[in-house]
């Protein structure tokens, strides 16, 4: 895909509005470490820019407010890091009101300012056309940098970019690149959860672009659910009978490309320690926390002989580390033979590869979450399409 780029001379100077994602978590007023890859991405661009003479105006947002202020969605947290490692004041404006007119008619070029949370304002996902011309006034250029929200139709997302003169930022086409890359045969893709229904779109375009699909977590659940015709458990989720019929119809879809757990760990309440069992002899009591060694072992095998592989989820609780082995084996393995061909996305499964000191182990690690299936799945990607080249 070719995205329009931006050139250092177009941007010297200019007063610029960037979409990011600063979706991340945030643990006592302060940016969790672990996840705030999708920051540090953007640092370098950023500070290019403003080096330039740019003045630039930040728009993120963080949780799902729903249209209404909340403290603890506010992206104060955001201001604070970013502002630490910029080495920079960064102004956060409230409303798009005085305080908004008087930083496009005052700020300077080398100065930066981030707008509170986007999904405070009613308009940002209603899409709303006045709403995305309020936030293009006083700006020259638009750059899109948010490659975790390109699958929202959302007015900073989608029209703002369609109103203005818009660039695919740095970090964007990086990883669009990345996720191009992961695409090439023979591939194979790991795709968890606890909702078959969200992941339902993913792995239905997943199946005409990859060569082999495996369910990890409690998509692996759902689908064993519905081959054995038992309603088992995830972790403390039961599946429904919705989740079964779903994955039935899947199943029958996708048989030869869906690989399913033949070993699994199990435990009788959470905390317990895990055992192995054969996925023929669940129970439903059976409360399935891990995939077992013996299906490990044949993962490993598996992603060995593929060209490039996608991983979106862990394997199992990973917050109970007697419960994170088969993520931890897996990520092990893919960073010795896989460094330069695996794409990872997914929150939990960064958080956790990052924890295990990981993160420098890959090429890379995808920021995009659910809007890098939707990508990998060739869904529409309203984000990209005023930016196309």
């Amino acid at each position: 895909m070719q995205l329009r780029r931006y050139t250092k001379r177009l941007v010297r100077g200019k007063r610029l509005i960037m979409r990011i994602d600063s979706d991340v978590s945030v643990a006592n007023g302060k940016v969790d470490e672990a996840s705030a890859l999708r920051l540090k991405r953007v640092l370098p661009e950023l500070e290019s820019l403003l080096s330039s003479g740019a003045r630039i105006t930040l728009l993120g947002h963080l949780g799902r407010p729903d249209g209404k202020v909340q403290e603890e969605y506010s992206l104060k947290p955001v201001q604070r890091y970013l502002a630490s490692n910029l080495g920079r004041r960064v102004q956060l404006i409230h409303q798009l009101n005085t305080e908004w007119h008087k930083w496009l008619e005052t700020g300077q070029g080398g100065e930066v300012a981030l707008v509170e949370n986007l999904r405070f304002f009613k308009g940002e996902k209603e899409n709303d056309a006045m709403f995305a011309a309020k936030l293009a006034e006083g700006h020259d250029l638009f750059l899109q940098n948010a490659a975790a929200n390109i699958h929202r139709s959302h007015a900073s997302m989608d029209r703002l970019p369609s109103m203005m003169q818009g660039y695919a930022g740095n970090t964007l086409i990086d990883e669009v690149h990345r996720c191009e890359l992961a695409l090439r045969h023979p591939s194979a893709a790991m795709i968890g959860g606890m909702k078959l229904t969200s992941k339902q779109r993913s792995i239905e375009g997943l199946a005409s672009n990859v060569d082999v699909i495996f369910p990890v977590g409690g998509l692996a659940v759902a689908f064993l659910s519905a081959k054995l015709g038992k309603q088992l458990t995830a972790g403390s989720k039961r599946m429904t009978k919705d989740d079964l019929a779903l994955a039935a119809s899947l199943l029958n879809r996708f048989r030869d490309q869906l690989q399913l757990p033949h070993s699994v760990m199990v435990v009788d309440k959470i905390g317990d320690p895990p055992e192995e069992r054969f996925t023929q002899e669940l129970r439903v009591k059976d409360r399935i926390v891990d995939i077992g060694a013996d299906t490990i072992d044949s993962l490993i095998t598996n992603l060995s002989e593929a060209r490039s592989v996608i991983w979106n989820g862990p394997l199992g609780l990973v917050e109970e580390p007697a419960y994170a082995v088969g993520t931890e084996r897996i990520a092990r393995m893919l960073a010795a033979e896989h460094r330069s061909t695996a794409l990872i996305g997914g929150g939990d499964t960064t958080r956790h590869l990052t924890r295990m000191g990981l993160a420098s182990a890959f090429t890379h690690f995808s920021t995009a979450g659910g809007a890098m299936l939707a990508f990998l799945a060739g869904d529409p990607l309203p984000g990209l399409e005023s930016i196309k080249a």
